[in-house]
C-alpha cells in the first residue's frame, strides 16, 4: 500500500460523495433534463446510468492492468455510447433513482477500495484507456475521477439553464 494509492482512493470517494450528493437533491422533474444538445442527448438520468457502466468497466480495466493485461482496447468512443445509452436505459427500467445512486456508489467504493491497496510499483503499470490511451494506473485512476467532475459540472450547467426562465 502506497500513501499515493491512498491518496487516490480518497478523491475516489470524495467525488462519489459529491456525485451521489447532486443525485440526491434533485426534484423527479429534473431527472429528464437533457444535458447534452449535440451527439449524445443524454439526459441526467443517462449519465447515472452511464456513471454505474463506466464504473464497472473502469474497475475491470484497472484490475487488469494491476495483473500486468494490457488494460481496454480502443473504442470509438461516440458510436459506442450511442450504442450503449438504450441499452442501459432498457438494463436499468424500473429502477428508482434512489437505488441507482446506490449502485452507483457501490461501484465506485468497490474501485476506491481496491485502489487503496496498490503499491507505488502498481501505480506505476501501464495499460491502455479505452479512448486516451496508453498510461499509467496512476494517471488512469485520475481520469475516472475527472470523467465524473466533468460530467457533474455539465450537469450542474445544463440544471441551472433549465431554471433560468426563457425570453418570450
Amino acid at each position: 500500500m502506497s500513501e499515493a494509492a491512498t491518496a487516490l482512493a480518497q478523491t475516489l470517494r470524495t467525488e462519489s460523495d459529491r456525485t451521489c450528493a447532486l443525485f440526491r437533491a434533485l426534484t423527479p422533474d429534473r431527472w429528464s433534463i437533457q444535458v447534452y444538445q449535440d451527439g449524445a442527448t443524454w439526459t441526467v438520468r443517462d449519465l447515472l446510468y452511464h456513471f454505474i457502466h463506466v464504473e464497472g468497466q473502469m474497475f475491470r480495466i484497472v484490475e487488469d492492468i494491476k495483473r500486468g493485461g494490457a488494460g481496454s482496447p480502443e473504442i470509438d468512443i461516440d458510436p459506442y455510447n450511442a450504442k450503449q445509452t438504450p441499452l442501459l436505459a432498457a438494463a436499468f427500467v424500473g429502477q428508482s433513482e434512489a437505488a441507482l445512486i446506490e449502485r452507483f456508489a457501490a461501484e465506485r467504493e468497490k474501485l476506491a477500495a481496491f485502489t487503496v491497496t496498490f503499491t507505488d510499483a502498481d501505480l506505476a503499470r501501464q495499460g491502455r484507456h479505452p479512448t486516451l490511451g496508453i498510461m499509467t494506473l496512476n494517471d488512469l485512476i485520475r481520469v475516472i475521477y475527472l470523467h465524473l467532475k466533468v460530467h457533474g459540472r455539465d450537469i450542474k450547467r445544463a440544471l441551472e439553464a433549465a431554471a433560468v426562465p426563457k425570453e418570450g
